[in-house]
């Protein structure tokens, strides 16, 4: 929503430079202008979705800690998404949660292939989609690593319950 700028712009001032980098491929200011910012945060729910994990913080604000978001292709036939945790919040099962949510409202709209990218380096990243049965190929030619999700395979099921995440 519009009225999370103040929140995101916190929530990229918490990232560290590499979390920025692996998110982003590649080296980006932390200063998002406000345009930059309106396209996080004003989204088209046709064709997007977002889903935000908080946390009540100092004076009772709400303050994000992770996002993952995806795009779908306007016949549904695929969705990209792309996540990103809060650097200090790595190693609490959050990044599970949210890649959850997302492969669950992906599957549940009917989308056939849940798509993403991450740089070679990013292994933390690629052992969370192997553990969500996305199949990993290399992409020599970009340096980077394809995952897909191909929901004819891979059913599932919800199986994170243990925090607050908001559709966005």
């Amino acid at each position: 929503r519009p009225e999370d700028e103040a929140a995101h712009r916190a929530f990229i001032s918490k990232l560290s430079d590499d979390d920025l980098r692996m998110r982003f491929f590649g080296t980006v200011r932390r200063d998002f202008d406000h345009k930059d910012m309106a396209r996080f945060t004003q989204i088209d729910y046709d064709r997007e979705m977002a889903f935000i994990a908080t946390a009540t913080g100092e004076g009772g604000l709400a303050e994000t800690l992770g996002v993952v978001r995806t795009a779908t292709k306007p016949d549904n036939s695929e969705a990209e998404f792309a996540i990103v945790v809060r650097s200090d919040q790595k190693g609490t099962g959050l990044g599970s949660v949210l890649f959850r949510k997302i492969i669950d409202y992906t599957r549940e709209r009917g989308t056939h292939h849940l798509k993403g990218q991450t740089l070679v380096e990013n292994k933390a990243m690629q052992g969370l989609s192997r553990k969500f049965g996305f199949e990993i190929k290399l992409n020599p030619d970009e340096e980077r690593v394809d995952m897909v999700l191909d929901f004819s395979k891979n059913p599932g099921q919800n199986q994170f319950h243990r925090f607050n995440i908001c559709p966005r």
